[in-house]
């Protein structure tokens, strides 16, 4: 057996299908069978994470291993990133939409992430900073982007991410932009009068893959799409086209490859960081470049 390795397992047994959850033991047993001592937090509410990453990065463990949905993993990411010690992290998803790990292609059954373990598959990545909140993949706010924590837990849990779905199109027919946002890229380069933004780490969003072209971002880099408030129309057939994956050369969103950003709202309203509602009194954001060493299939 090779050699022994302290690692901590963040568990969150109530995201996500149900059947999601049901090689959980399975998968621990492996991990265990490839050397790592294990210290395993099952937590029922978030505000339990903090202390269980605290103190898994005081011991200096050598990995972290979060099995849960976007929310879970945003917040271990949130402790984790503020400590100066920081371990490899492994995602292991178990949620509903999982779009941390479908970033950082990790497979969705979970006994084909073990070999990605086992073979060390580790690498740096870039996070994002908004205030003094972290993420790993995206953060929105304005029209349509409280559909993630909005939607009803019980749905989730029958429907998986089709609750996602259903919840968009109710939001979208449903509901108007009321959002005034502004964006400062520069002195001399200012988005206004938008409804909505998201910076996103992937060009992936729950159904919407390819949503944007990677090829075009550089290292250090997050991607920024704004929409203005005129566009509802446009933005559908965007989207729609993004879904089923057809050509479409004109589209709804501003776009830019942005280092760093300033915000301002015309009224207070949440952030959606990877998929948890947050409020802040700074609308900063910045990339911190290679700040977490991730287990990945990339």
């Amino acid at each position: 057996m090779s050699k022994v390795k302290k690692a901590t397992i963040i568990y969150n047994p109530g995201c996500g299908k149900r059947k999601n959850h049901k090689h959980v033991p399975k998968l621990i047993e492996h991990l265990s069978d490839l050397g790592f001592d294990l210290d395993i937090h099952t937590i029922e509410h978030f505000d339990q994470v903090e202390g269980s990453i605290t103190d898994a990065c005081k011991r200096k463990v050598h990995s972290i291993f979060i099995l849960g949905g976007d929310g879970t993993v945003n917040r271990c990411i949130q402790s984790i990133s503020v400590e100066g010690y920081r371990p490899n992290i492994g995602i292991i998803p178990v949620g509903t939409s999982n779009e941390f790990a479908k970033y950082l292609g990790m497979p969705t059954k979970l006994l084909d992430i073990i070999p990605l373990v086992d073979q060390q598959t580790i690498k740096p990545i870039d996070i994002g900073k908004i205030g003094n909140h972290y993420f790993g993949n995206i953060a929105a706010a304005g029209w349509l982007t409280d559909i993630t924590y909005n939607t009803s837990p019980t749905l989730k849990s029958w429907l998986g991410e089709l609750a996602y779905c259903l919840s968009f199109l109710r939001t979208y027919l449903f509901t108007k932009q009321t959002s005034n946002i502004s964006i400062t890229l520069s002195q001399t380069d200012v988005l206004q009068d938008l409804s909505l933004f998201l910076i996103m780490n992937g060009n992936a969003l729950g159904p919407f893959e390819r949503l944007i072209d990677t090829a075009n971002r550089e290292d250090g880099h997050f991607h920024l799409l704004a929409l203005r408030n005129q566009e509802k129309i446009r933005l559908f057939f965007t989207l729609l086209s993004k879904m089923i994956h057809l050509p479409h050369k004109v589209t709804s969103f501003e776009y830019q490859s942005v280092r760093s950003v300033e915000f301002s709202f015309s009224e207070i309203m949440p952030f959606n960081l990877d998929g948890e509602q947050v409020y802040l009194n700074n609308f900063s954001f910045e990339v911190l470049p290679s700040h977490l060493n991730v287990y990945t299939s990339k």
